[in-house]
């Protein structure tokens, strides 16, 4: 989805994201998207001026996760 919106780059030379997301009370979220070393700032969305009720950092990467050839999932195997 952050590639979708536009808010990471698969072309950059970054290979790993850090992901601040702001949990608030109204039950949104608020994601904010740093370099793997959470030096560089890179982008927000729905972020908001109030404290969060809850904080947590999140790893992500660049690359997409599927596989092509096996888009089902293990979960999904014939038995």
């Amino acid at each position: 989805m952050l590639k979708d919106w536009n808010l990471i780059d698969r072309d950059k030379d970054q290979d790993v994201y850090t992901l601040e997301l702001l949990y608030y009370r109204d039950g949104s979220i608020g994601v904010r998207i740093w370099d793997d070393q959470k030096r560089e700032f890179l982008e927000e969305l729905g972020v908001k001026e109030e404290e969060p009720v809850k904080v947590e950092h999140r790893t992500a990467f660049p690359e997409e996760h599927i596989y092509p050839l096996n888009e089902e999932t293990y979960f999904h195997r014939a038995l």
